[in-house]
């Protein structure tokens, strides 16, 4: 009856299986909102765009020095603070914060 019966390998998963998981999983979470993909791929590309127009010569000849850097730190702030708003309010929108809160879970205070 060995063709029946389960016997599950102990240990983790390949830490490539992993990674590939965990990978699909946070981009099906990131497309599922679509002001977060906006505020992570669209805006950036905007203003780098906005920027690199021949009226901005006044930055000098190598802006690209000076836009790059600024448009990345953009996007990493706002990505980071409009994320963090937009899932909380998507949470609290489906109940997942009142789930979280009856928890056994002990406070972080």
């Amino acid at each position: 009856m060995t063709g029946l019966s389960f016997a599950p390998a102990p240990g983790a998963a390949p830490r490539s299986q992993m990674l590939r998981a965990q990978t699909a999983m946070e981009l099906r979470l990131l497309l599922r909102n679509g002001e977060q993909v906006a505020l992570t791929m669209v805006v950036p590309l905007l203003l780098e765009f906005f920027f690199n127009l021949p009226l901005l010569y006044s930055v000098g000849p190598r802006r690209i020095d000076f836009v790059v850097p600024s448009i990345l730190a953009l996007s990493v702030m706002s990505a980071a603070f409009t994320g963090l708003a937009i899932g909380t309010g998507f949470e609290r929108k489906y109940g997942v914060l009142k789930r979280l809160g009856t928890t056994a879970l002990p406070g972080l205070c």
